[in-house]
């Protein structure tokens, strides 16, 4: 199995999981926003909750950049006379 092959299938297989984990974040995120703390301790767990989910969402976009660049390294196909993409992988979300 090729490397594309094998990206694609991994994909294939979390994408779902992934976009219902962190969707299920951003409502925690949503409520951590406003919560109203009344103590000093409160106000630190909030606000460390809110960094903890930035990190998290933070690290969530990186990783969308080098997803982006593994997959377009993914689909070019290395060949003597040159290099030449495979478009054919897109996906369309409607």
């Amino acid at each position: 199995m090729s490397l594309r092959d094998r990206y694609n299938a991994f994909i294939d297989r979390h994408e779902i999981a992934w976009e219902l984990t962190f969707a299920a974040l951003a409502i925690v995120y949503v409520i951590v926003g406003f919560a109203s703390p009344e103590t000093r301790v409160e106000l630190a767990e909030v606000f460390l909750a809110n960094v903890l989910l930035t990190i998290v969402f933070a690290a969530d976009v990186a990783a969308v950049g080098s997803v982006i660049a593994r997959h377009i390294g993914a689909a070019v196909e290395r060949r003597p006379g040159g290099a030449t993409v495979d478009l054919g992988r897109a996906k369309t979300h409607s």
